[in-house]
């Protein structure tokens, strides 16, 4: 690149140069040689002579041909290509005003001559070499062998491909100048019919699909799919789970859905591993005999194969309506996004009949990078693509920017192993075992048998905290005095059971048969403030323990691969003459100075409290920036890590899996941060209860108590489609400080004055003897409950 721009300019001045007929001399010499060293000499002191008058003028031509052939030159994809040429023809415009006129028309309207002499009009645009030829037309870097998957692919009856593009690095984008221009809200992009699909020959299934691509790897040129084969074999699908080493596999752990997820398909996979082996040596004997010795290298090739399928496969349905699995060609490109309506670039993807169809979810720009929408967690996501959302932020993202990578992302959380055995028998703790486990679907029991089902002992964060989870109700249950109620203890229990999840819509309840209006005030009467104060703190100590585990695999994982770790604002700990990759202080078009784009590698001076000094290694510039603009770090050197080694595909699956981790670790410690805010509200509202009944001030009393029922009917609401649209649409939006007080008295933040929703009851929680008095209906709310 930086050779032909000298010759390129050399070509063009020598020829405008060496035209008039006036500089050309007669040669009389003899020599031939001599007589050439002479004219030239001549012809040079001649052009100096007469170049002199007007070598201002000419310097500044020279220098405007300069930029227009290093914008020419060197345009890759860069959007500040114009502005730097505008700029450096502005600077010289001062110098002379017949040069203002050539630097400023000359990336929109100047046309230079080539080698062959042709004339085109420059286009910063586009790369072309010396000859003329288009190198890069302004679109992304591609891939190689992309022109000729799309070739195929026309060839197949694709359309619409011309106004997209594959780029260097996996993803696709809509080219910059494509054809159809900025996209509308459902237009139509592309279209893939059925036979560019890669189906398998007999069966339906992903092994199947997974022997017909082997069968057609194998096949090499003669395979009529060899282009589709090819692009297929140049991608890395190291990460995904089939491929990790069982320590790897062990990371998983503390992710409780994750590890569920991988261990079965990992199963599976050797299952599927060991029956395609057994075909190959009886099918394909001639492929058998070139793998011989190195079965290994057979069995990573079998892998390679189910785990592109199990990523890059689609669901469709043949001729006579039976389902189907197919490889479709570009569908398996797409990156992945799970920020849902806030994501960029969405498209989706139907099946119409005999072709795939994709269209935009929402409007995209030329040059914009396209994704596929998908609504699972990071788990689902890992086990079924190996990528989990957030991953791909460089260095170590905040909490914040991990939970709103997926807003499918949820966390397992783990019941307390309960021994019934080791609490007192007025507990009553192993009857409250099995009405949960009868009822509620939560085997509490322990000690836990092995390889037991996560759902059955799991709570879902954040849903099952609020509305209708079974959270709460669990950990008021397990907390109640039975014993203490007197009478029939198995009856009390149901009771407490039917008012404390009756609002979570069970599929049975145990079968109360009593109309004792008196027994329902009772445990109005009973269940105070304290109860829900106990309950959240118990709760809360549930997810201590599990963010400790998670603490730990990450600290684990980040050891043994060598990765950096933040805190929750994404700040990494790093120390004075480290090496780091940081942002720096950019200027930007308006003049303001901003975080720049990418991140550079500097070395650290000072730390301060906020912010920390460093000077950036390749312009020697000092500047002082916030500490999460440090977003990763030369680690220390670990004898351990240097004696066993890191791959890259190593240290890629253990950021997969500290980016699982910290984003379930970070719902979990949402969910158990707000639950301690509650019970700290509720302990000291109830505390104002009795404060307000000691000075005999009822009224006052009645008041707080009535902000504790409202407060508590509200955190049962389940939320729907319509309020989910007033709620706010992001953490940033969240009135956690003081700017967003305005806010606070907007509907947008807050329900009407004393709403209740008119589906659940508002006795459910009636939190003082003495003052409570309940609604209307009250006495027959556990026979509702239980119906």
């Amino acid at each position: 690149m930086a050779t032909f721009v000298p010759v390129a300019h050399k070509v063009t001045w020598s020829a405008s140069i060496a035209s008039p007929a006036s500089v050309r001399p007669t040669h009389r010499s003899g020599r031939a040689d001599g007589g050439s060293s002479q004219s030239t000499w001549a012809l040079v002191t001649a052009l100096a002579v007469s170049a002199g008058a007007n070598r201002k003028r000419n310097e500044h031509r020279l220098r405007g041909l300069a930029m227009e052939a290093k914008g020419f030159a060197t345009a890759e994809w860069m959007e500040d290509t114009n502005e730097q040429i505008a700029t450096r023809g502005s600077s010289s415009s001062s110098s002379s005003s017949s040069s203002t006129s050539l630097t400023t028309k000359r990336p929109s309207s100047s046309s230079l001559s080539l080698s062959d002499g042709r004339k085109r009009v420059f286009d910063p645009d586009v790369l072309r070499s010396p000859s003329g030829e288009i190198l890069s037309d302004g679109d992304a870097p591609q891939p190689e062998g992309a022109q000729e998957l799309f070739n195929w692919m026309e060839d197949r009856g694709c359309t619409g491909l011309q106004d997209v593009q594959l780029l260097l690095g996996g993803g696709v984008a809509l080219r910059r100048k494509c054809q159809c221009g900025p996209l509308k809200e459902g237009q139509e992009i592309f279209c893939i019919p059925k036979d560019a699909w890669l189906m398998p020959e007999a069966g339906s299934g992903l092994e199947a699909l997974a022997w017909r691509l082997l069968r057609e790897v194998w096949a090499e040129e003669e395979s009529s799919f060899a282009p589709f084969v090819r692009h297929l074999r140049g991608q890395d699908m190291s990460s995904h789970p089939i491929f990790w080493e069982e320590d790897e596999v062990e990371w998983l752990r503390p992710s409780l859905e994750g590890y569920e997820l991988v261990k079965p398909l990992r199963a599976r996979t050797e299952e599927r591993l060991a029956r395609l082996l057994a075909r190959v040596a009886a099918e394909a004997p001639k492929v058998w005999e070139n793998f011989e010795g190195r079965e290994e290298a057979l069995a990573d090739e079998i892998r390679w194969a189910l785990a592109t399928v199990e990523t890059k496969s689609i669901k469709a349905k043949d001729a006579e309506g039976e389902a189907l699995v197919a490889l479709c060609p570009l569908l398996g490109d797409f990156r992945l996004d799970a920020k849902g309506p806030h994501g960029k670039g969405l498209l989706s993807f139907e099946t119409e009949g005999d072709r795939v169809v994709s269209s935009a979810l929402k409007p995209l720009q030329p040059g914009e990078q396209l994704f596929q929408h998908v609504s699972h967690t990071g788990a689902w996501l890992l086990a079924n693509f190996g990528a989990v959302p957030g991953s791909e932020i460089p260095g170590v993202p905040s909490d914040a920017e991990l939970v709103e990578s997926n807003v499918n992302e949820n966390s397992w959380l783990p019941g307390p192993e309960t021994d019934p055995g080791s609490y007192p028998p007025q507990t009553y703790m192993g009857t409250k075992m099995d009405l949960l486990l009868e009822h509620a679907r939560v085997d509490l029991r322990g000690p836990r048998v092995p390889h037991t089902r996560c759902d059955r002992y799991c709570f879902v964060l954040p849903d099952e905290a609020m509305g209708k989870g079974r959270l709460l109700p669990t950990g008021r249950f397990m907390i109640a005095d039975i014993a203490g109620m007197g009478g029939d203890v198995k009856l009390w229990m149901e009771r407490w059971f039917v008012r404390f999840f009756r609002h979570c819509e069970l599929e049975s309840y145990p079968s109360i048969h009593t109309d004792d209006e008196q027994a329902d005030e009772v445990l109005t009467m009973v269940h105070d403030t304290q109860i829900e104060v106990m309950a959240r703190r118990t709760v809360a100590t549930w997810m201590q323990q599990a963010l400790l585990e998670k603490n730990q695999m990450i600290e684990r994982i980040a050891g043994r691969a060598g990765l950096p770790i933040g805190n929750t604002d994404g700040v990494i700990v790093f120390q004075e003459n480290q090496t780091v990759m940081a942002y720096f202080k950019a200027k930007r078009k308006d003049g303001s100075v901003g975080k720049s784009k990418k991140p550079r590698e500097a070395v650290v001076l000072s730390l301060l409290d906020e912010t920390v000094r460093v000077q950036f290694v390749g312009n020697k510039r000092r500047h002082e920036i916030p500490l999460s603009w440090v977003v990763s770090s030369t680690p220390l050197p670990n004898p351990k890590l240097l004696s066993e080694g890191c791959s890259p595909e190593r240290l890629a699956r253990g950021k997969l899996a500290i980016t699982l981790l910290r984003c379930e670790k970070a719902i979990t410690g949402l969910v158990m941060e707000t639950l301690s805010e509650e019970a700290d509200m509720l302990e000291e509202l109830g505390n104002g209860v009795e404060g307000c009944k000691s000075r005999g001030d009822a009224e006052g009393a009645e008041k707080i108590m009535k902000v504790i029922r409202t407060f508590l009917d509200r955190e049962q609401m389940e939320l729907d489609e319509e309020l989910a649209r007033c709620l706010p649409q992001s953490l940033a939006d969240i009135p956690s400080d003081p700017g967003h007080k305005p806010f606070l008295d907007k509907p947008l933040y807050n329900l009407p004055e004393g709403y209740v929703d008119p589906k659940l009851s508002n006795d459910i929680m009636m939190l003082d003897s003495d003052l409570t008095i309940p609604s209307a209906g009250a006495g027959n709310g556990s026979e509702e409950a239980a119906d």
